[in-house]
């Protein structure tokens, strides 16, 4: 059995003068694991039309040694040997049993570990390029250290015999590196291949996550998404309930959370039915406490590699960890770019909570902070109103809105910008509850116990037909009551489609009549909607 550790240092063989371990702060990371998986990922890709395989072109890249840590140079060498031998590239069987009679237990777990990572051939290159370069900069280090530590224990006698080899080393290295430049990466300025437009292939897929009851689903594969609302409106619940439908059918779910902790989070999934089991296997809980770096993007990519969602909670505690301005169009541009964007394209949902600003008339249509939070998003951004409270006992209800809807497959099923009612009855237990999302309307299932001010609706309701266009303030203000049940008989008629609410100039809501409203559900007693006949 051979073990996976660095491999020797040493350029010279004799110790002292040379340590592997000197101290040197400034010495250069020695490998990089992510770029050598990526291009180990990519010999297990089939090969193109053209019979080409991505393995033969790296060859012209890479040379052995060039990867750090042993047991990706052992499986770079297996396969090369294989397709030397049979002139084919070897099938993953062949591969496997390969490593499995050379009793390397270390390269058979390796290469199951590659069978889930992504392969992008598109990047091998790119991948072997920093491969290869990160092994010149060992060179490069390895001989600054050589000759630091000569200098700092004063061994005169071994100046000759070290810079002989020292030269020898950085000479080689000249040799091999010099003509060679790093490719960049594909970007998006990069034409793009318009033949799977000209196919008529489908490039715009409907969503497939976060279903309602009837069968209507919310969230975009590999789109990034806003689920925004005041404190305790049921936003994190509405998102956990996407969680736990995806771990139900096996797939991954991860959960960065700027603002909680592990144990409510968990709490909250076992009471709306995840099992201890399917939170072991499908759910990844992450907690930062320190802006994202090259570090932290290495320890969370793993997380990222079969996530079907990745849940980012706390939006505006994540944009102050990292040193950007809530309300800058240019810090939340960046900001997407860091960490909501790059997650995304990973392939992954992405949904991030965040707050609703303060200005009630805005709220339909904005997060906290800048305006460029909305422009950034391509998938779609909800705001959840709370109509009914949530607690312990209780069962809550509130209204899903779309604010932003990209690709355009959510609107469709959609009541004017009212996408969904969201339930969560704590009813008949603390511990366990029960949560639905429903489509908009009367016949959602909600009635009950659940408490509703019909006789205030009717009120409101004939108000609407006599006075059509009215703001919300105008419509409290033109009937009694209080202000708390006043506003959730407003959002009751305009969820249930009795009250249309329209966005006019400058943020203002105006509301207009559809069809009446009756507390009894008795149109016999139906007031005129000609102002003309009223006496």
């Amino acid at each position: 059995m051979t073990h996976d550790g660095p491999p020797p240092r040493h350029l010279h063989p004799v110790e002292p003068p040379f340590d592997p371990d000197y101290d040197n702060p400034g010495r250069p990371a020695p490998g990089d694991r992510a770029a050598e998986q990526a291009v180990l990922a990519a010999l297990l890709a089939t090969p193109g039309p053209d019979g080409d395989h991505p393995g033969e072109h790296l060859a012209t890249v890479l040379e052995t040694g060039d990867f750090y840590w042993p047991v990706h140079q052992r499986l770079w060498d297996t396969w090369h040997q294989l397709h030397a031998k049979h002139a084919v590239p070897p099938d993953l069987v062949t591969f496997n049993a390969a490593l499995v009679a050379a009793r390397d237990a270390d390269g058979v777990r390796a290469l199951t570990d590659l069978i889930g990572h992504p392969a992008n051939t598109l990047l091998a290159e790119h991948h072997a390029c920093i491969v290869r370069d990160t092994s010149r900069l060992r060179v490069v280090g390895d001989v600054a250290a050589g000759l630091n530590q000569i200098a700092a224990k004063g061994r005169v006698d071994e100046i000759d015999l070290y810079l002989g080899e020292a030269l020898q080393r950085l000479d080689e290295t000249v040799t091999r590196f010099g003509a060679r430049t790093t490719l960049a990466a594909p970007t998006t300025w990069s034409p793009v291949d318009l033949e799977q437009v000209l196919a008529g292939e489908y490039l715009d897929p409907p969503p497939t996550m976060l279903m309602r009851s009837d069968g209507v689903f919310l969230f975009y594969d590999g789109a990034v998404h806003t689920v925004s609302g005041e404190s305790e409106s049921g936003k994190t619940w509405l998102t956990l309930l996407a969680a736990i439908q995806l771990m139900q059918a096996d797939e991954n779910v991860t959960f960065l959370d700027f603002e909680d902790r592990a144990d409510r989070v968990i709490g909250r999934l076992l009471a709306l039915g995840a099992t201890p089991t399917q939170i072991r296997n499908h759910f990844t809980y992450v907690r930062p406490d320190r802006p994202l770096d090259d570090g932290g993007r290495a320890q969370f990519e793993p997380a990222l590699t079969d996530a079907r969602l990745v849940v980012l909670d706390g939006v505006t505690e994540a944009m102050t960890m990292h040193g950007f301005d809530l309300n800058s169009n240019e810090d939340s541009a960046h900001f997407q770019g860091l960490l909501p964007r790059w997650i995304a394209d990973h392939g992954p949902a992405v949904v991030m909570i965040d707050h609703v600003v303060k200005d009630k008339e805005k709220q339909d249509r904005f997060a906290l902070g800048a305006q460029h939070k909305l422009a950034g998003i391509d998938g779609a951004a909800y705001i959840v109103k709370m109509l009914q409270p949530f607690g312990r006992g209780k069962r809550g209800l509130a209204s899903v809105q779309v604010a932003k809807d990209r690709p355009g497959h959510v609107r469709g099923n959609a009541f004017g910008n009212k996408i969904a009612e969201f339930t969560l009855d704590a009813t008949a237990s603390d511990v366990v509850l029960t949560a639905h999302l429903l489509p908009p309307g009367e016949d959602s299932g909600r009635k009950g116990d659940t408490f509703e001010p019909t006789v205030l609706m009717e009120k409101i309701s004939r108000a609407v037909q006599l006075n059509p266009g009215m703001s919300k303030k105008a419509l409290e203000d033109m009937v009694g009551g209080k202000a708390t049940t006043k506003r959730l008989a407003i959002e009751l008629l305009v969820t249930r489609g009795y009250v249309l609410a329209k966005s006019e100039s400058r943020g203002r809501i105006s509301h207009h009549h559809i069809k009446p409203y009756y507390a009894d559900g008795d149109p016999s007693d139906a007031p005129s909607t000609d102002p003309g006949e009223e006496s």
